[in-house]
């Protein structure tokens, strides 16, 4: 079994990124890429949660992020966190997005 790491008395959002969650620093990656690219508040937020999921399942955890959130989040936050697997797979040249290398690879 893994060893995870100490958590503070008071944990924050940022110890249990840190400390409990291996996807951090890809969420982290994300969400400032949206920041720079002066995405919406709302995008940002999804794609600052949007690998949360995989904490408690990986195979559909964009599904299982969503379900946790929505009650709490925009209804577009849910949605984005939901899709967010599959979506990868649309290219969007409007804004410089191209199918991944990895659809190449799975669907030729």
């Amino acid at each position: 079994m893994k060893h995870l790491p100490q958590m503070p008395l008071k944990p924050t959002l940022v110890d249990f990124f840190n400390l409990r969650f291996e996807e951090a620093q890809h969420t982290m990656q994300s969400a400032t890429r949206a920041l720079k690219n002066g995405l919406p508040e709302h995008v940002i937020f999804a794609c600052l949660l949007h690998d949360t999921g995989m904490a408690l399942q990986r195979a559909d955890h964009g599904y299982v992020g969503a379900a946790l959130y929505a009650p709490y989040v925009d209804e577009k936050v849910a949605w984005a966190i939901r899709y967010h697997q599959a979506l990868r797979f649309f290219p969007d040249p409007a804004v410089g997005y191209e199918y991944p290398e990895m659809y190449y690879e799975l669907f030729g």
